[in-house]
């Protein structure tokens, strides 16, 4: 069965999920709200399933299809990739991948993969 696995830039692994999604969770550097994009593994690939964003501005407008639920602008983008490369910038602070059990908040660039046992 496949998990998702999340490593560093040479290759170790960081943290390890069998979840059937995650959350990656950051604030806009710029808004100061949150993001959060909901991922789902879909055989080798990486599915984006839902996108939220507490508000609109600064390059982060939601999609004509967003709906309000709460206070976030949610809506399904369905993006496939084959990977995610996910950087520090500093000015957002850190970002988190969530499970069902807990988040992890590493420190340094890492790339977020669909992984086999």
């Amino acid at each position: 069965m496949s998990a998702f696995c999340l490593l560093t830039l040479a290759g170790a692994l960081l943290w390890r999920s069998e979840a059937p999604d995650i959350t990656l969770r950051w604030t806009h550097s710029v808004q100061k709200t949150t993001w959060e994009e909901v991922w789902r593994r879909e055989g080798d690939h990486l599915l984006l399933a839902e996108a939220r964003i507490e508000g609109s501005g600064a390059g982060m407008e939601p999609p004509p299809e967003a709906r309000k639920q709460g206070r976030f602008w949610v809506w399904s983008p369905l993006l496939r990739v084959p990977e995610v490369q996910l950087a520090q910038s500093g000015a957002a602070g850190a970002w988190a991948l969530c499970d069902v059990a807990d988040c992890f908040r590493p420190q340094a660039a890492a790339q977020l993969i669909v992984c086999q046992p």
